[in-house]
């Protein structure tokens, strides 16, 4: 009896797993939008369930809806993009943990709210390619390469090379091909 139910909960956990990687790449069609926002109840309840994907879901639903009303400065909208993508890092997501590092970054000016923190773009960078997150590490990699170029002194310039080099392979081997050869 215990191994028929071992299997059943093996079973239906990898139909879980699918039906969520199904949804990974929730906004690559027009109404991918509307069936997020239709299911979004339950992404945020699998978020709270401890699902990083879903956390993540949740953010990029929120990120969609700064984007499509052509409101830039909307802050509670940009509080809960960032505040459901923290929790998907929290929950070892690493494209949850890059979303965050964006937002440190501030490149675009567009996260009012945050202001640019080096140290915590670095951060979650590191994290997001810890979980396995290739454009982390590809970026993380370019951010030590510039960092290289600014450097003051010969031994500083070395580690900042060899940092770039090391996240620019890691990158590459966890299939980025923007990190290999560097």
């Amino acid at each position: 009896m215990k191994k028929i139910i071992l299997i059943f909960v093996c079973i239906f956990g990898i139909l879980q797993a699918n039906n969520i990687r199904k949804d990974v790449d929730v906004f690559s069609k027009e109404n991918d939008f509307k069936y997020v926002q239709d299911n979004l109840d339950k992404y945020k309840k699998q978020c709270e369930g401890r699902d990083g994907v879903s956390c993540r879901i949740v953010s990029e639903y929120y990120s969609k809806l700064l984007k499509n009303d052509g409101s830039q400065q909307d802050k509670e909208l940009e509080q809960m993009e960032f505040d459901w993508a923290m929790k998907g890092c929290n929950l070892k997501d690493g494209d949850s943990c890059y979303s965050v590092a964006i937002s440190y970054k501030n490149v675009s000016g567009f996260i009012s709210h945050l202001p640019k923190d080096k140290a915590k773009t670095l951060e979650f960078l590191k994290k997001g390619c810890d979980y396995k997150h290739s454009d982390s590490c590809v970026t993380l990699g370019h951010r030590y390469s510039d960092l290289a170029m600014e450097a003051n002194n010969k031994p500083e310039k070395k580690e900042y090379e060899r940092k770039a080099k090391f996240f620019y392979k890691k990158g590459c081997d966890l299939g980025n091909l923007a990190g290999c050869g560097r």
